[in-house]
């Protein structure tokens, strides 16, 4: 049976071709290479080629790259992020890659640890889920986001999600719900605000609803706070068309973060991996507006006080956000440079 990918891609008009299986990849995508009359490959590096998740993916993607490149195919790795603790395995692949293939990497502080990491060529650019065209949101949804904001009161995207603390059990889970309905119950005392709690992640362990069901809940029954829960499964260019209808965004996932900043909306990142700096970069944003999970579970106060401020600060952080975008923009359609030169 196709996977969701396949059916995707073929509603789009494309053929897809499943991969090989590991036991023979390199053979087979070599004669895949060879076979197919491809001009292009476009690799999705997205936050894996680290190797954070495990190296087995990294690898494959290296190695179907470097068998593209030489089959006279032009390859490029759409931008991605680097942590600052790759799987050293990974390193002779990469200083080993045929010159051919284009590395993009997505952000200056991953630009920084991957030339410490390997002598590969690559250039910076913007993730290029910045250039995704908002969709639009759903009536009812806009409706109640139009009613608040006739009440004078900032609407703030609201999301957090298991994965903020790496293998979090159920005591940990439920701190994160816990902090996180404080926090709001906090700044919806300081100031005039409602909240959308906006799951990015729809998967049943891990996914941002876990949290986000708990806190809609409690706030709905024991609270007066004004509140919506954006529930259903949305692709991402709804929840980019919804980030934009806000005033900030409160978040653990990178890429609500990234369809909020490309709207135009100020964030305040939660930062599960040690990739959100380099996207706060882009802009020119303050790190104070990056909490670390570690600080989050081990001070009370920690998202009470960084929410406050963040809110207090919406129209510098607009302003400075709005003056960096068009070049953000510019970064982020150079990842498709090589298709349109010459």
């Amino acid at each position: 049976m196709e996977n969701l990918a396949g059916q995707l891609a073929r509603e789009k008009g494309f053929v897809p071709v499943p991969l090989p299986p590991n036991t023979s990849f390199a053979s087979d995508m070599r004669r895949i290479f060879e076979n197919g009359g491809y001009d292009m490959l476009l690799l999705v590096g997205a936050d894996i080629m680290d190797g954070y998740y495990s190296p087995e993916p990294a690898e494959n993607m290296l190695m179907a790259a470097d068998l593209a490149a030489r089959a006279g195919i032009a390859t490029n790795f759409l931008g991605f992020s680097f942590n600052n603790m790759p799987e050293p395995e990974l390193k002779h692949l990469y200083d080993t890659l045929h010159p051919g293939v284009t590395l993009n990497v997505r952000d200056e502080v991953s630009l920084k640890r991957f030339n410490t990491f390997t002598s590969a060529t690559k250039r910076l650019v913007a993730d290029t889920a910045f250039l995704l065209k908002p969709a639009t949101v759903g009536q009812r949804a806009r409706s109640w986001i139009v009613q608040q904001k006739s009440l004078e009161r900032m609407v703030i995207g609201f999301n957090v999600h298991p994965m903020l603390i790496k293998d979090a059990g159920p005591d940990e889970i439920q701190r994160i719900i816990n902090k996180s309905i404080h926090a709001i119950e906090v700044a919806s005392k300081k100031h005039d605000v409602s909240w959308v709690l906006i799951p990015h992640d729809y998967r049943d362990i891990v996914g941002d609803d876990v949290c986000l069901k708990p806190i809609y809940e409690q706030l709905k029954v024991h609270t007066n706070i004004d509140v919506m829960h954006f529930g259903g499964t949305h692709r991402a260019a709804t929840l980019k068309a919804l980030a934009g209808h806000m005033d900030g965004v409160v978040t653990g996932r990178m890429h609500l973060a990234i369809a909020s900043l490309g709207m135009g909306i100020p964030t305040l990142c939660i930062t599960y991996q040690d990739k959100f700096e380099g996207l706060y970069r882009h802009f020119g944003l303050p790190k104070e507006f990056l909490l670390a999970p570690r600080r989050l579970m081990a001070d009370q106060a920690a998202l009470d006080d960084d929410l406050d401020d963040f809110i207090t600060s919406l129209p510098q952080l607009k302003a400075q956000i709005t003056q960096r975008l068009p070049e953000v923009h510019r970064l982020a359609e150079l990842n498709f440079a090589f298709a349109t030169a010459g």
